[in-house]
């Protein structure tokens, strides 16, 4: 499982990391819409706390 603040298809993160046998890509579009603060997606802080929920 791979976290990361913004969108998965960034520089094909999600596809290299799904065809290289990552089962999880939790990307902007995990987050709720409200905690997207700027088109970098998610601040830091708020993904490490989300990231422990899980």
């Amino acid at each position: 499982m791979l976290f990361t603040a913004h969108d998965g298809q960034f520089d094909n993160v999600e596809g290299f990391l799904r065809s290289n046998e990552f089962d999880e890509v939790i990307c902007e579009k995990n987050y709720p819409a409200n905690e997207v603060k700027s088109t970098p997606g998610v601040p830091d802080d708020y993904m490490s706390r989300f990231s422990c929920r899980l």
